[in-house]
């Protein structure tokens, strides 16, 4: 397991070093023509842009940087509470969360008096606050990739949506995190997730998926379009591909949440598995909240087909008809 983080850390910090130094090369590049540019009309508009450019990059890219890295490190989480970093890792996160801008709004009082109680009553609220988020980004998914049927775009999609789910929870969790918590969060929703897709965890998506999906689509859509098989069956096969990839999001969510919200390294199997149970129970909801929308989507996109392909037809008996009228 710990191998399998090092590689996620490793091709999660390698692409992003290679892109923010192909960012750097092409503002460089086109700060040099500005400048140059500005030199060829006057001597003092090169000097000006110069200044420019250097307030700019200090102000837009090196300040962010240094941001992020002065931010205080916590501590590595501790396996268990008998562990002598325990008391150091409660102490730091009381103090970091404590000032929580979420927590402030709710004017929740966290005095330090019984450090643990606290933190557990926190992550509670903060718990409720990130399932509306991830219930919402769900069911983004849910409708995108259920109408949508694209593989590829699909799949850029679910990827682009998890990496900002996760980011948002982070930070409704702990409001300046570090640049190494942030990919050691990361990677270990990625390992987990990935050891999540084995066969028999495959199996166990697919037995909690259908039934929910046969229970609805049973009393709907034969109703709704009656005769209709291959309809029903496109629109099955949507409601599947946007249950899994609902699901996949609900898993990263809910494993998100417990890794911010735990005081001590959680099992990832029992991680996984409880993550499963809890998302299951969501996607349920999204799925009875919005089955009906992609129903009246097919159907009203078979509408429209059905009458275009009559239009044409109707255009071709009237060209045929008169073919004067055509030539003309």
């Amino acid at each position: 397991m710990n191998e399998l983080k090092e590689k996620l850390k490793r091709w999660i910090l390698l692409p992003l070093i290679g892109f923010l130094a192909f960012f750097l090369l092409i503002v460089v590049n086109q700060s040099i023509q500005l400048v140059n540019w500005g030199s060829s009309l006057h001597p003092w508009l090169g000097y000006f842009l110069i200044i420019l450019v250097l307030v700019l990059f200090l102000g837009l890219i090196v300040y962010p940087i240094f941001s992020i890295l002065k931010f205080k490190v916590m501590p590595e989480m501790p396996k268990n509470s008998s562990s002598p970093e325990y008391q150091v890792y409660i102490d730091t996160l009381h103090a970091s969360v404590k000032n929580n801008k979420l927590l402030l709004q709710e004017k929740v009082s966290m005095p330090g008096l019984d450090k643990e109680a606290e933190l557990r009553e926190a992550f509670t609220l903060l718990d409720d606050r990130s399932d509306v988020l991830i219930k919402k980004e769900a069911t983004e998914v849910f409708l995108t990739t259920a109408i949508s049927q694209n593989g590829s775009l699909d799949g850029l999609f679910v990827l682009v949506s998890l990496v900002k789910l996760i980011w948002k929870i982070v930070h409704m969790y702990e409001a300046r995190p570090s640049l190494k918590r942030i990919v050691s969060l990361y990677s270990n929703v990625a390992a987990t997730v990935l050891i999540a897709r084995s066969i028999e965890d495959a199996d166990l998506i697919e037995d909690q998926v259908e039934p929910i999906v046969s229970s609805i689509i049973g009393g709907s859509v034969m109703t709704l379009i009656p005769g209709a098989v291959p309809i029903t069956t496109l629109v099955v096969s949507s409601i599947t591909e946007g249950s899994v990839n609902a699901l996949l999001t609900l898993r990263c969510g809910c494993i998100a949440q417990r890794y911010l919200a735990s005081l001590t390294e959680p099992d990832r199997r029992l991680l996984r598995r409880s993550a499963s149970l809890e998302a299951t129970g969501k996607l349920g909801e999204i799925i009875k909240e919005n089955t009906m929308v992609i129903i009246k989507s097919f159907a009203s996109a078979t509408k429209n087909a059905a009458a275009n392909v009559t239009v044409r037809r109707f255009r071709k008996k009237d060209t045929g008809a008169n073919p004067n009228k055509s030539s003309l």
